[in-house]
C-alpha cells in the first residue's frame, strides 16, 4: 500500500515519545520542560515536516495480510487459502513458567494478520547528507523523528486493520519479534515471505535479522480481546 495520507500518520505520532525520549525533554522541572517544549520541540517537529514534505523525504509504504491459521500446542502453523501449511512460528516458553504465550490467545483454527512498513529510505539519506555537512544537530533530530514516524506509521495501519476486522476498542495487540511475547527475531524471516516484504516495499533483511532501512516495523496482531502486552 503506498500513498499513505501523511497528516493521518502525524495524528499517530506519539509526541510525549519523540519529546521526552528522542530530544531531551525529559526533565524534573515540569514548567522548564513545558517551556522547553513549547519553544523548542513544537516549532522544530512542524520545520522538519514541513521541510520533509517540501524536499519528498517521506516514502510511506506499507504491506499487510490476513491469512487462515492453525494451532498446534505452542506452534501456529500459518496457512494459505486452501488451508496447507505456509509455515509455522514456534513461541517458546521459559522453563517453569505458567505465564501464557501467544499461541494461547488463538483458537484451534483462527486468522492472523501480518504487517511490515517502512518510511523509505529518501530520510536515512537526508540524515547520512546532514551528518556528511556536519549539520549534526539536525540530523540527530530528525533521525529521531523518523525513528517514532515508522511507529506512528504501525500504529496508523494498526487501527486500519482493527477498523476492517470489526474489532472494537482497544481489541487486537499488535506484537514484534524480538521483543519479550515473541523473542525470536529470525522470525522476522517468515514474515518477510508470507507478505513478500522486499519484494512489495523494497524493505531488506540481513543476515543478522536487522531491517534495512532503519525505519521500519514488523508485527502480527492478535485479535482476541484477552491479549494483553
Amino acid at each position: 500500500m503506498n500513498n499513505v495520507p501523511i497528516d493521518e500518520v502525524f495524528k499517530h505520532l506519539d509526541e510525549n515519545m519523540l519529546f521526552n525520549l528522542a530530544w531531551g525533554a525529559k526533565m524534573k522541572d515540569k514548567d522548564a520542560k513545558e517551556r522547553f517544549i513549547e519553544r523548542e520541540c513544537r516549532p522544530l517537529l512542524k520545520d522538519l515536516k514541513e521541510e520533509a514534505l517540501r524536499k519528498g523525504w517521506f516514502d510511506l509504504k506499507t504491506v499487510y495480510g490476513y491469512f487462515k491459521c492453525r494451532k498446534k500446542g505452542k506452534d501456529l502453523f500459518i496457512l494459505d487459502k486452501e488451508g496447507k501449511d505456509l509455515d509455522v512460528i514456534h513461541f517458546h516458553q521459559e522453563k517453569d513458567d505458567n505465564s501464557l504465550v501467544l499461541t494461547d490467545y488463538f483458537r484451534d483454527d483462527d486468522i492472523i494478520v501480518f504487517q511490515a512498513v517502512t518510511i523509505g529510505e529518501k530520510i536515512t539519506r537526508a540524515i547520512d547528507e546532514l551528518n556528511e555537512q556536519k549539520e549534526l544537530t539536525k540530523a540527530f533530530f530528525l533521525h529521531g523523528l523518523s525513528v517514532h514516524l515508522a511507529e506512528a506509521l504501525a500504529s496508523y495501519m494498526h487501527d486500519r486493520i482493527r477498523g476492517e476486522w470489526g474489532l472494537k476498542n482497544g481489541q487486537g495487540k499488535r506484537y514484534s519479534p524480538g521483543y519479550p511475547l515473541w523473542k525470536d527475531l529470525s522470525d522476522q524471516v517468515k514474515i518477510f515471505n508470507l507478505l513478500e516484504v522486499e519484494e512489495r516495499i523494497g524493505i531488506k533483511l540481513t543476515e543478522e535479522y536487522q531491517m534495512v532501512p532503519e525505519q521500519l516495523t514488523t508485527a502480527l496482531i492478535v485479535h482476541n480481546d484477552k491479549a494483553e502486552y
